[in-house]
């Protein structure tokens, strides 16, 4: 294979990859149930390990945390499927959830329950600390 083939390929499945990857997750959907909005400040969590759907985010998700919403978001390289969300906190419950022998806090969406969020428990108290008390643990 030429090296300008392999080019392509290599950028072909990376386009292809995103959307992938974002419908499969349900990431999409929660976009789509849950329009972003503005993010004026807040704390910002680089998040090394989360999963969403049944797919891992592995050091690409932001979540942010603002006074009415949490927003989710992805590194810009990777925004491709990926659009931003934001998700008010009333519509959030927590509750602990073991995976792989990792402890990790289980973020319910009120209107995609299906949609699994799991992010490390350690995050996931910090993430309810910046909540203000707007999302209990369950």
């Amino acid at each position: 294979m030429s090296p300008h083939a392999f080019l392509i390929l290599i950028l072909l499945l990376f386009v292809c990859a995103g959307p992938l990857v974002g419908f499969l997750s349900g990431w999409q959907k929660l976009a789509r149930l849950h329009p972003p909005t503005d993010v004026r400040d807040g704390n910002l969590f680089r998040v090394g390990l989360a999963r969403i759907g049944g797919c891992g985010y592995k050091g690409n998700l932001r979540l942010t945390t603002g006074i009415s919403h949490l927003h989710f978001s992805v590194l810009r390289l990777f925004r491709l499927g990926h659009p931003p969300f934001s998700v008010p906190w009333c519509d959030i419950s927590v509750s602990f959830q073991k995976y792989w022998f990792q402890n990790f806090m289980r973020f319910t969406l009120a209107r995609a329950g299906e949609v699994r969020c799991l992010l490390p428990a350690e995050l996931g108290k910090r993430v309810i600390a910046a909540s203000q008390g707007q999302v209990r643990l369950v």
